[in-house]
């Protein structure tokens, strides 16, 4: 007995160091035009995480995300969706050693930049799981092979700090490609992962009562694009290779808290550096993204939060083509891209209710508008039941409305009603 206690001793500080925990997931969406008739997708699966700490200045993390997806609405290379495919990928696994002043992290890594809630311009590194129908972000964002060093002068004391970044392996956004824009005459490439490395600096200032920082960022588009590879004509099929394409970017964030409310604001420049004849639906894309948005808590359950938002294109110029094909493949980057017009102005609106027990609704209902020129809007309520504080049951639902040219309007088809239970651990 005297030689297990002394051993548990031992081992005390290294157990102690070590971290873990994850949620298992599962849900199942219908169509609202046909409920309970015809499935939108099932999608299920888990996320584990894992820190060890064997030294104050080492840390070890690990995150692993498996999931299923089956749904007959959307096409990906190489898988059969419809059937229903599984993925596993790492989103993190990586080394992060830090002193008073720096903190150098190498690996597999997520990175969140942005001080708005929802949208967010200047997260330039980030890449997501568009395919994945969920409303947990932390199940899209999807890490990136990188190294990373932060150095905060005055050991560790300074407002000012300065971040330098680069990635090898970029974080890439799946296509979100219905398949009623594919008509069955569209296959689909696989994406290429290692066309351009990526180098970011950030400048961050911590204040009383606000923050901002600069961002410097020359790397790849997340979103790519589509471009013609082939095409036979009889019987008709066309074959897409989605391509990352350079860009230059200017990011800057502010946060102020004025006691009774805080003022966030976005602000990002992005400069092609590519352009793609047979793909690119305009002359110039680059891009100018504002957020501008206050956030305000109403008692202990209530949070609100209104945010503007513009979208322009400097000098908008469609490209012309006298072949059908290719002006079809430069419509459907359109609207990947979200280039279908020179500016466009929105809003999103976001209500949370978060209850202080148990066995009670937790409510948060989102509503993103885009109404200059042409409505494009984008609803998701979402119930969850508290039933005990690791089990959540949710109701939720994604509702796309707009015309048929504009990003949110062509996704009708996955508008649906979202039916889940997650237990976390």
């Amino acid at each position: 007995m005297t030689k297990l206690a002394l051993l548990l001793l031992l081992l005390s500080p290294t157990l102690h160091a070590f971290e873990w925990g994850g949620k298992m997931w599962g849900n199942s969406l219908s169509k609202t035009s046909h409920l309970f008739q015809e499935e939108t997708q099932h999608n299920g699966g888990a996320r584990i995480f894992a820190k060890y700490k064997p030294h104050e200045s080492w840390q070890f993390s690990l995150e692993t995300l498996g999931y299923a997806i089956q749904t007959p609405l959307l096409i990906m290379p190489n898988k059969d969706l419809k059937r229903g495919e599984t993925f596993l990928e790492f989103n993190q696994l990586s080394l992060l050693y830090k002193t008073e002043s720096f903190r150098l992290k190498a690996g597999r890594q997520i990175t969140s930049w942005g001080k708005s809630d929802g949208l967010n311009p200047t997260d330039f590194l980030s890449g997501k799981r568009n395919l994945l129908l969920v409303t947990d972000d932390a199940l899209t964002r999807r890490g990136h092979t990188s190294a990373s060093l932060e150095w905060t002068p005055s050991s560790g004391a300074s407002p000012w700090s300065f971040e330098f970044w680069y990635v090898h392996e970029h974080a890439y956004s799946d296509v979100l490609l219905n398949s009623g824009l594919t008509k069955n005459v569209i296959t689909l490439r696989d994406q290429e992962l290692f066309q351009e490395q990526e180098y970011a600096f950030k400048l961050n200032y911590l204040g009383e009562g606000f923050d901002f920082d600069y961002i410097f960022y020359r790397g790849v588009n997340k979103t790519p694009l589509l471009t013609e590879q082939s095409r036979n004509l009889l019987p008709l099929n066309i074959t897409l290779k989605p391509i990352h394409v350079r860009q230059e970017s200017h990011g800057l964030n502010l946060a102020k808290d004025f006691e009774t409310f805080i003022v966030r604001t976005e602000l990002a420049y992005h400069r092609r550096l590519d352009t793609i004849a047979n793909a690119d639906a305009i002359t110039n894309p680059d891009r100018l993204d504002a957020v501008v948005g206050f956030e305000k808590s109403v008692g202990d359950n209530h949070r609100f939060n209104l945010q503007a938002v513009a979208h322009h294109y400097p000098d908008y110029q469609r490209s012309p083509s006298n072949d059908q094909i290719t002006r079809s493949v430069q419509n459907i980057n359109l609207l990947l891209q979200a280039q279908h017009q020179e500016t466009r102005l929105g809003s999103l609106i976001v209500y949370q209710y978060e209850p202080l027990e148990l066995n009670q609704f937790k409510f948060k209902f989102s509503w993103l508008n885009y109404f200059h020129y042409e409505s494009a809007q984008l609803f998701t309520p979402q119930f969850d039941y508290l039933w005990t504080e690791n089990f959540h049951l949710s109701v939720y639902a994604l509702i796309f409305e707009g015309s048929s040219n504009t990003p949110l309007g062509v996704l009708k088809d996955l508008s649906s009603i979202g039916f889940g239970a997650s237990f976390v651990f």
